[in-house]
């Protein structure tokens, strides 16, 4: 809460990447062993591994963008996905089929010409899926995921969706129950992803 104090506290200062904060006051408990108070405004900060120092990331203007396939954008997106969903499996997603995607909603989370996040979904009728919604590894849980979802659900609504589907990520699942999904079946694997998944859906008001 905006005004509010928390206290981060960390066995080793020096494994902390980056910490998302909204005008807290946040006292570091450093090697030397005394607290350095810092009231920050909102934003993504980090602790240098170098000094211990907190500073803010640097960001540009971030702002979503509609994907067309076979584009450098789209390209992009390749290469997060692999780098987020496939590389930590020991696979390429360059070994998969996607020309299935030239008729999918596609939209990502721009940050000047870098590529935040992606979200794609494909459509059969009135039902519609959501195929993936990856954000890059080292900013997540920074609310890009929930923007993309809301973005790609307003497209899929104005184009007539009645319910959207999914094979989440069970590790994802709670994620998506915030957002109204229910869980239907049971857990399961993909073969192009030998993770624990399971069927989510939400119908969408009309």
């Amino acid at each position: 809460r905006k005004g509010c104090c928390c206290y981060l506290w960390h066995a080793d200062w020096r494994k902390v990447r980056r910490i998302k904060i909204f005008n807290f006051l946040i006292l570091q408990k450093t090697h030397l062993g005394y607290n350095k108070p810092y009231l920050c405004v909102e934003g993504l900060f980090f602790i240098s591994a170098k000094d211990g120092n907190v500073r803010q990331e640097e960001k540009g203007m971030r702002e979503i963008k509609e994907i067309a396939y076979a584009t450098e954008e789209y390209a992009k997106t390749l290469a997060l996905r692999n780098k987020v969903m496939r590389i930590p499996l020991g696979l390429s997603i360059y070994d998969e089929d996607f020309s299935s995607e030239q008729e999918a909603l596609m939209v990502g989370m721009f940050e000047g010409e870098n590529l935040l996040g992606v979200g794609v979904m494909s459509n059969n009728g009135p039902e519609y899926k959501l195929e993936y919604l990856c954000i890059d590894s080292e900013i997540q849980s920074c609310g890009i995921g929930a923007n993309l979802l809301e973005r790609l659900e307003a497209m899929s609504k104005e184009q007539g969706a009645e319910k959207i589907l999914m094979d989440a990520r069970v590790s994802a699942q709670k994620f998506y129950a915030r957002h109204g999904y229910e869980a239907v079946g049971d857990i399961f694997l993909l073969d192009y992803a030998p993770v624990e998944h399971i069927v989510m859906e939400k119908k969408l008001k009309m």
